[in-house]
């Protein structure tokens, strides 16, 4: 059944465009550990097509969730420079949604798997809902960690700014990205965890054959710094 995957890598491919191993018994959860705004949104439309799966008011808690990350992500994005704001939350949301529809309209696409990939995302939501964290801690936050993009990149760094990294601060973030995949997998079908660890080896060529000498610049290296801080190291 393509429903649940091709949901998947929409919302990974939508996220690139706007923001820049696994186990059979989870395979139809989303892919990671906690909510997210495209498993919201798949969830969302799961409950509307699907019928009995999600009560009004379990719906209405995936509404309230869209809703905070829609305003999070806005404000993070007003206080970002012109060229990294990408799209308006508002029509990140609009595109999943009409594509999630146009998914689950297809025969078939109202199964089983697609209930337990709702109610999974469900528990997530409330779980975000009832901490009293931001859903998306600010950069300087003591609390955030870095995601993999940005681990990637950190590493990157220190591997070609060698007056300024150690080996073991590469290692250090080899090891950390690996742990990040790691639990990432867990929780993703394998064709989902397949598409997206091409489309970061993608990246990371890309990234490669953009290398200059300009990129061990005092603001990457700032940066790269503060990432391994993050991690334990200084």
């Amino acid at each position: 059944m393509p429903t649940r995957t091709s949901r998947h890598t929409i919302a990974f491919t939508a996220a690139f465009a706007s923001l820049v191993m696994a186990q059979p018994s989870q395979a139809y959860k989303w892919p990671g550990e906690a909510a997210s705004p495209g498993g919201a949104i798949a969830a969302k439309v799961i409950g509307t097509y699907c019928e009995g799966v999600l009560s009004t008011f379990e719906q209405a808690e995936l509404d309230a969730y869209i809703a905070k990350a829609g305003h999070e992500l806005d404000r993070k994005a007003a206080a970002a420079s012109p060229s990294e704001r990408g799209r308006p939350f508002a029509d990140f949301a609009a595109s999943l949604t009409a594509a999630y529809s146009q998914d689950l309209a297809k025969p078939g696409a109202c199964s089983a798997d697609a209930e337990e990939e709702a109610r999974d995302m469900l528990h997530r939501v409330r779980a975000a809902m009832t901490s009293s964290s931001p859903l998306f801690l600010d950069e300087n936050d003591p609390k955030r960690r870095p995601d993999i993009a940005e681990a990637s990149s950190a590493r990157f760094v220190a591997d070609k700014c060698r007056a300024d990294f150690t080996a073991a601060d590469v290692v250090a973030l080899d090891v950390y990205v690996a742990g990040v995949w790691q639990r990432w997998v867990t929780h993703s079908a394998e064709s989902d965890a397949r598409v997206t660890m091409d489309l970061y080896a993608k990246l990371a060529r890309d990234e490669a054959g953009a290398w200059t000498d300009a990129g061990c610049s005092p603001e990457a290296i700032t940066k790269t710094k503060a990432t391994l801080t993050r991690l334990g190291r200084s």
